[in-house]
């Protein structure tokens, strides 16, 4: 994946990816996990829409980063953290 990143953008993003890896461990519902991956990433009142950081408009316009190489590289990076954060609770 770092090789990868060094050739052109991933589709691995902090808030979303996460979202969407949490939501698939534990519902193993890939489209509510989706749901929870868009939310993250257009942002709400709550907080910054990564969607709007003017880098991914740079790396991403006229596509949809959201894809099943997002999905793919979610899973794979944030899953093992998952689990051993659940791993870690009392």
């Amino acid at each position: 994946m770092y090789w990868q990143g060094l050739c052109r953008p991933v589709h691995l993003f902090p808030r979303s990816s996460y979202a969407y890896a949490e939501v698939v461990k534990k519902t193993l519902n890939p489209d509510r996990a989706m749901q929870e991956a868009r939310k993250a990433w257009a942002g709400g009142w709550q907080g910054m829409a990564e969607a709007g950081d003017a880098a991914m408009h740079l790396c991403f316009a006229g596509i949809d980063p959201l894809d099943d190489e997002f999905r793919e590289m979610a899973v794979q990076v944030y899953g093992p953290l998952i689990d051993r954060m659940e791993a870690r609770k009392w």
